[in-house]
């Protein structure tokens, strides 16, 4: 475990300047003073957070992750870009309020998947019409612009007693097999069989917003993706998963109360990825432009400071 002293030692960034290292060169952990490290924050999902979350007081430079990039930048840089995203958050909150990476890295243009979330919002699991809950996901996916945007349609990952969740999201493996993704751009299953195998590659644990929501998820279903007999949604008593867990516990952990206010998964349409640049890549080239624009600002007020002592020499 390295220190962050000699972690800025052995770095030596060069003022002024981004240094964007890929595949591990910067990847070491580096020890805080509350004990967290890069490899337990998870600092990629919005930039804002990672501006505000690493930034050390007694370093020239501030390190920061994005996803799995490691970035050196320089501190009036850093509180010049806090200073950027604070004013635009204040005056326009949903702009960045709600980061999401709606392409998976390792996608091409022509490629087709699918994106999950869990709901931030909560209701009760007392209707017996699928098409509520619907309504429901598609409401608390809209609240985020980049989801809006996509135009697609959202599904109830659940079960009523006349639908299965399979059915709801055309999630059968006999109609095909596409990826889905979390809204972190974590891969939860790479087909529609491994959707409903008992065990997820990563969970579904992000909500519409970007943000981390471990809770309770009404589902009505069991991990084959068919009903819970006598715990569908619409029943006294309905069957829970837990958003948290990657193992049959994601889609039924237990029973609860209909009643009972709780979130649900939803699922997307099919999407398909175009040859627009991704939100990520602006922010990064965002990042660079300011950077070059200071060093620019930088190397101006050195020329003109030489230019005013040179004429004092003259005189």
């Amino acid at each position: 475990m390295l220190r962050l002293n000699d972690c800025c030692r052995r770095m030596k960034p060069p003022r002024n300047r981004i240094a964007d290292k890929l595949n591990g060169q910067f990847r070491f952990a580096v020890e805080l003073d509350s004990n967290l490290t890069f490899a337990n924050v998870a600092l990629h999902r919005s930039l804002p957070k990672a501006l505000s979350q690493l930034t050390f007081p007694h370093a020239f430079c501030v390190i920061i992750r994005y996803k799995e990039v490691f970035i050196t930048v320089p501190r009036v840089l850093h509180c010049f870009l806090c200073l950027f995203f604070f004013t635009i958050n204040s005056a326009c909150p949903n702009l960045i309020a709600g980061i999401v990476i709606t392409v998976p890295d390792g996608l091409k243009p022509g490629d087709s998947y699918r994106l999950a979330f869990v709901t931030s919002g909560k209701r009760n699991s007392l209707s017996l019409s699928i098409d509520d809950y619907n309504l429901f996901v598609t409401t608390q996916a809209n609240q985020n612009h980049q989801l809006l945007t996509l135009n697609t349609t959202w599904t109830v990952l659940g079960s009523t007693p006349s639908v299965s969740a399979r059915q709801n999201t055309i999630t059968d493996p006999a109609n095909g097999a596409l990826p889905i993704y979390a809204l972190d751009g974590s891969l939860v299953a790479q087909n529609y069989n491994e959707l409903w195998r008992g065990r997820l590659r990563s969970g579904i644990v992000f909500d519409q917003n970007g943000d981390l929501n471990r809770t309770r998820v009404s589902t009505g279903t069991s991990d084959s993706g068919y009903q819970w007999f006598n715990g569908e949604l619409g029943r006294s008593s309905v069957s829970f998963g837990d958003s948290g867990n990657t193992g049959s516990a994601w889609i039924r952990r237990g029973d609860g109360t209909g009643a009972a206010e709780e979130s649900f998964y939803a699922v997307s349409g099919y999407l398909t990825v175009t040859a627009v640049p991704e939100p990520n890549s602006i922010i990064l080239l965002g990042i660079a432009t300011c950077n070059q624009f200071l060093r620019f600002v930088l190397r101006r007020n050195s020329f003109m400071r030489s230019i005013r002592t040179a004429n004092s020499g003259l005189r």
